[in-house]
């Protein structure tokens, strides 16, 4: 059963690289190309268009309806692809001010663990600086861009996108207390400078 389309507006032209008063992020193309967008009259930036809503709960239907004889095969490939995967590992430790920083990622948790240590003697105490599967726990994405400590090594300033839009949320927390302040950056580009 197909989806039935939108009436699809003319494409839009949109400038791809560098615009005025505008973040593209670092090195955008300069001069800018004008790109024909066919696409464009999908967006919803607010996620609150009923119809648009409605429309992806349908093509989202269509495709589980098609691909349910492959469920199987999807699990099948999954469990290889994860078997050549070292889910439990950790990076080699940099030293930092004090410390030796280093990230880790554990078996069963989708995202990595940014950590530090006092020394690299057996049996020093780790000190998480950011779990990011408690900051993308109950998300159903979350990607963690950037992670820098401050210069005191007391506070730790990351850059999160739950939507996917590559718009991203900045966040200052406590590494002794875990405490993230309420307060946050919106809209941001992701690279802290």
């Amino acid at each position: 059963k197909g989806v039935k389309p939108f009436k699809q507006n003319p494409p839009v032209e949109l400038l791809a690289g560098k615009v005025e008063g505008e973040n593209r992020g670092p090195n955008p193309m300069d001069p800018p190309v004008v790109m024909k967008d066919e696409l464009y009259w999908l967006r919803d930036d607010q996620r609150k268009d009923s119809r648009m809503i409605a429309h992806l709960n349908r093509e989202n239907a269509y495709f589980e309806a098609n691909f349910k004889p492959y469920r199987k095969l999807q699990k099948t490939i999954y469990k290889e692809f994860v078997s050549h995967m070292k889910e439990t590992d950790q990076e080699v430790p940099y030293p930092h001010g004090g410390y030796y920083y280093y990230t880790r990622t554990e078996k069963g948790r989708p995202y990595v663990i940014y950590c530090r240590k006092k020394n690299l003697e057996a049996g020093a105490e780790e000190e998480v600086v950011l779990d990011v599967n408690v900051v993308g726990k109950g998300k159903g994405h979350c990607d963690v861009y950037d992670v820098v400590v401050s210069p005191d090594h007391s506070l730790v300033l990351y850059t999160v996108d739950f939507l996917g839009d590559e718009t991203y949320d900045v966040h200052v927390r406590s590494i002794a207390t875990g405490y993230t302040l309420r307060d946050k950056v919106s809209g941001a580009a992701g690279e802290v400078v």
